[in-house]
C-alpha cells in the first residue's frame, strides 16, 4: 500500500542565586563572510577559521613537524573560559572544533600542544576570535532562576521548534517562511547564555549528545548525527523519506549520502544501544475492517490506521536487525484508543507520512528505550495512554515482541496512584523504576479550559513496577514520586503535547514542559531542574528554571538533556 501511495504522490509539488539573563530572538544581523586568522611558532602553525554552520564556533587547524596532540583554551575579557581537551591520537595535522563560546564575545584562543612523548610545543601567541550574533530567527531564551550550588553542572541541550502566532481559531501551526529555520538544537549554559547551536531546515524532535556528535530525528523521518561543527556524519532514512524525497513544502528530506533503511519512517525517538545499533520508532499503515467505531450507520467499516513499529538498525549498513510491531500487540477494534475518530493535524507526525483520506493515528508512539535488566523494550503510546513492556529477545519465558505488562488506565498492572495520560518520554532509572512525563490531557476530573476548580496539569512522575514474581498475576505498580510546576496565577502548568523528563547524575530530574499555551494560544516552554525529594509533598525544589519563547515569538521544546560540554566526548 505504501509503494502505491508514494508512486502516486512522488510528482506532487527559585534558587538561592537568582538571575535574569535573556537572549532575545529576531534582533541580530547577518553573519559576515568566513574569515581566518593564522599564527606561527617555532614548533608549528595555527589557523583559526570561521565555521559556516554557526557564528559561535570555529575550526582550528594545527600543523606540526612531528605527531602531536593539542588542547584549546578560549578566554574572554570578562573571564568566561572554555577548556577543550586534546584528542588521544597524535598527528602532524589536527582539526579541532572550537565550541562552547558565547555570542558577540572576544576571546583569546591558546593552543596547548605536546609531542607524542609529552614534550610541550611552542605554536606562538594566542589567536584572537570574536563570535558573531545569534541568527535573526533564534528563539528568546530567558534564565528565570538558578541555584548554582545545587544544580547539576553542565549545559542544557534543547530541541527547539518555531510556531506561528495565534490566529484565534485555537489551532497552533509551525512557523514557516523564507529564511525561517525549521528548528534548532541549542546548548545553554548555567548563566542562560547560548554557547552552541545547529539550525535545521526541517523539524527536529528527539535529540541527544553521543560520544561522537549530536544525534537527532530530522523532519520526523530521518535519523542524523552531526559533529560539533554541524557537519553530517551519519544519516539513515526510511522509505517515506527516500521514495518520496520532497516534503510538503518541496524541500528534500535527505542528502545523497543517506543510508536507506527497510522501514517506513523514523519519528519521535531514536537512540544508540550498547551494541552500537540504533533503536527507533517507525510506522506502518494498514487498512482494517470491522464493526463501526465512530457512529457510522454500517455493519462494517474500513479504517486506514497508522501503527507504530520499533526497529533496531545496524547504522553502517542500514540493515534492520530487529522489528517489533504494535499491530501484533493490540487490535484497533478491541483497543481503539482516543484518536480513532479524530482527524489529526496534517502537519503532525505521523499523519503526513501517508497522504490517505481518513488516515487514523491509532497508537502514536513517542518513546522507546531498552531495559536490559527486564529484557524489555519500554514503549510510550500517547493515544493509548499506555507505557508498556515488550520482550526484547526470545528467552525461556517467551518470544520476542510479547507484551509483558502495561501501565495505564487500561493496563493490566494494578496501580496504586494516578495513571499516566497522553504521556511522553518513559525512561528506566538505575533502580528499575519508570520516570514519565505525564501530559495529563485526560486525567479524571480535569477541565480542559483555564477556568474551573479542577484545572488540567502536567507532571513528572515515577512509578515502581514490581514484576519480579514468576506469576504475572502478582505484578503491581505504585506511584512513588511526582512534581507539578506552578504557573501563572498559581494554576498548575499544563502541556497538552510535547514534554520530557531526564534523571541527572546528581539524582535531580530535568523536566521539559515543552508546549505551554497561554490564554491566547501562544506557545512557550519551561525547562526546570527539580532537586528531587521523595519525602516532600511537592516533590522537591526547582533549582534551575529556563523559559523559551514569548507571546510574540512562540517556540516549543520537544526534549532537553543536560550535557557536560558542547564538545561530544569531552
Amino acid at each position: 500500500m505504501l509503494v502505491l501511495l508514494l508512486s502516486a504522490c512522488s510528482g506532487d509539488d527559585g534558587g538561592d542565586d537568582d538571575a535574569s539573563d535573556t537572549t532575545e530572538g529576531s534582533t541580530t544581523t547577518t553573519a559576515p563572510p568566513p574569515t581566518s586568522t593564522e599564527a606561527d611558532g617555532p614548533d608549528g602553525t595555527v589557523v583559526l577559521a570561521d565555521n559556516p554552520d554557526s557564528t559561535l564556533s570555529a575550526v582550528v587547524t594545527v600543523t606540526t613537524d612531528a605527531p602531536a596532540t593539542a588542547a584549546l583554551v578560549a578566554t574572554s575579557a570578562d573571564g568566561h573560559q572554555v577548556d577543550l581537551p586534546a584528542g588521544a591520537e597524535p598527528a602532524t595535522e589536527l582539526e579541532l572544533p572550537l565550541v562552547g563560546l558565547r555570542p558577540e564575545t572576544e576571546y583569546e584562543v591558546a593552543v596547548e600542544a605536546a609531542g607524542a612523548d609529552g614534550t610541550p610545543l611552542d605554536l606562538g601567541a594566542p589567536v584572537p576570535f570574536t563570535t558573531g550574533a545569534l541568527p535573526d530567527d533564534f528563539p528568546p531564551i530567558t534564565l528565570e532562576s538558578v541555584d548554582q550550588e545545587r544544580t547539576q553542572p553542565g549545559l542544557t541541550l534543547l530541541s527547539l521548534k518555531p510556531w506561528a502566532p495565534p490566529t484565534g481559531d485555537g489551532a497552533p501551526a509551525p512557523a514557516q517562511g523564507e529564511g525561517q529555520a525549521g528548528g534548532y538544537l541549542a546548548a545553554v549554559d548555567q548563566e542562560g547564555e547560548v554557547v552552541w547551536y545547529h539550525g535545521t531546515e526541517g523539524g527536529v524532535l528527539d535529540a541527544r549528545q553521543t560520544d561522537t556528535g549530536y544525534l537527532y530525528t530530522y523532519d520526523e523521518l530521518v535519523v542524523r548525527e552531526v559533529d560539533a561543527l554541524g557537519r553530517i556524519t551519519e544519516e539513515l532514512a526510511g522509505r517515506v523519506a527516500t521514495e518520496n524525497p520532497e516534503d510538503l513544502t518541496g524541500q528534500a528530506r535527505t542528502t545523497d549520502a543517506a543510508v536507506p533503511v527497510d522501514t517506513d519512517s523514523a519519528h519521535h525517538d531514536a537512540g544508540p544501544l550498547p551494541s552500537g545499533n540504533l533503536l527507533w520508532l517507525s510506522t506502518g499503515l494498514e487498512e482494517v475492517t470491522g464493526p463501526p467505531l465512530c457512529g457510522e450507520d454500517e455493519d462494517e467499516v474500513t479504517y486506514p490506521v497508522i501503527y507504530d513499529v520499533v526497529v533496531e538498525v545496524e547504522p553502517d549498513s542500514g540493515e534492520v536487525v530487529g522489528e517489533w510491531s504494535l499491530a501484533d500487540v493490540y487490535d484497533p477494534f478491541e483497543r481503539p484508543g482516543t484518536e480513532m475518530c479524530i482527524e489529526g493535524s496534517t502537519f503532525a507526525p505521523p499523519n503526513f507520512f501517508y497522504p490517505v483520506d481518513g488516515v487514523v493515528d491509532w497508537t502514536h508512539g513517542n518513546s522507546v528505550v531498552l531495559d536490559e535488566e527486564r529484557n524489555a523494550l519500554i514503549v510510550s503510546l500517547r493515544h493509548q495512554s499506555a507505557v508498556l513492556a515488550l520482550r526484547y529477545q526470545d528467552d525461556a519465558d517467551g518470544p520476542a515482541g510479547e507484551l509483558l505488562w502495561e501501565l495505564g488506565p487500561e493496563g493490566d498492572l494494578p496501580l496504586d496512584g494516578l495513571a499516566p495520560s497522553y504521556q511522553h518520554a518513559a525512561e528506566v532509572l538505575p533502580d528499575g523504576t519508570i520516570l514519565v512525563y505525564d501530559n495529563g490531557n485526560q486525567h479524571p476530573g480535569a477541565t480542559a479550559g483555564e477556568e474551573g476548580d479542577d484545572p488540567p496539569f502536567s507532571r513528572a512522575v515515577i512509578y515502581e513496577v514490581d514484576d519480579s514474581s514468576d506469576d504475572p498475576a502478582d505484578w503491581t505498580a505504585r506511584q512513588i514520586w511526582e512534581h507539578r510546576l506552578e504557573g501563572e496565577g498559581g494554576r498548575p502548568v499544563f502541556t497538552g503535547f510535547l514534554g520530557d523528563v531526564d534523571r541527572l547524575d546528581n539524582d535531580d530530574v530535568l523536566v521539559t514542559h515543552g508546549a505551554i499555551s497561554d490564554a491566547d494560544g501562544a506557545l512557550s516552554a519551561r525547562v526546570v531542574e527539580v532537586d528531587r525529594d521523595d519525602a516532600a509533598a511537592d516533590g522537591g525544589d526547582v533549582v534551575f528554571d529556563l523559559r523559551v519563547g514569548t507571546p510574540d515569538d512562540p517556540w516549543t521544546v520537544y526534549r532537553s538533556q543536560r550535557i557536560a560540554s558542547a564538545l561530544p566526548g569531552a
